[in-house]
């Protein structure tokens, strides 16, 4: 079955947000992408491109909590699951030959006060990604796991510039070395402060 008009548009701006970002993305050349005609964006998006930036940023959004879903019904190990998730990435730079970026970085750059609702969305969809992975992690015993989280998801993200600028992925092979003693059960900092006296 064909793509439909509305799914070509999304794929199409989310693949040209992440190689070029928000501002550096026309409509005009997503709607060529999508082979759609001029005004089907406004049809399925209203408040055009801003409105198709909130639904491609939702989408991706889903995308990635899909992962920590199927993690926790597989209940992979978070160490397992980092490697999955660096091996995901490699994959997908790979294929892409190094011209795909993060949709929610590259779209935060140089956004201003007239995208004032893809800030937000951005901000939301930033939130909910750390609450669901922190949620992951806490179901394994990981302690500070919000700050677990965070750390794991920026060092990713870096790893993801860094592979573009390199054009390999041995980035991540040091993001998996640098980040796994972090994903290993620890006593909470408080029982080891109380340990130590």
């Amino acid at each position: 079955m064909p793509e439909k008009t509305r799914e070509r548009i999304l794929n199409a701006a989310l693949m040209l947000f992440k190689r070029r970002g928000y501002h550096a993305t026309g409509v005009a050349e997503i709607l060529a992408r999508a082979n759609a005609p001029k005004g089907s964006l406004y049809h399925h998006f209203p408040k055009g491109k801003p409105d198709l930036a909130c639904v491609a940023v939702r989408s991706l959004t889903a995308r990635i909590l899909q992962l920590f879903e199927l993690a926790k019904e597989q209940n992979m190990p978070p160490i397992d699951h980092l490697t999955f998730l660096c091996d995901k990435c490699c994959e997908w730079l790979v294929d892409t030959d190094f011209t795909e970026g993060v949709v929610l970085s590259t779209l935060a750059t140089g956004l201003g006060e007239a995208e004032a609702e893809v800030t937000q969305t951005l901000l939301d969809c930033n939130r909910e990604i750390v609450a669901c992975y922190s949620a992951y992690l806490r179901s394994h015993e990981i302690d500070r796991a919000e700050e677990v989280a965070l750390t794991v998801l920026m060092v990713l993200e870096g790893a993801i510039v860094y592979s573009r600028i390199r054009r390999d992925v041995g980035p991540f092979y040091a993001c998996i070395t640098t980040l796994l003693p972090l994903l290993k059960k620890t006593r909470p900092v408080a029982k080891l402060h109380e340990a130590a006296i």
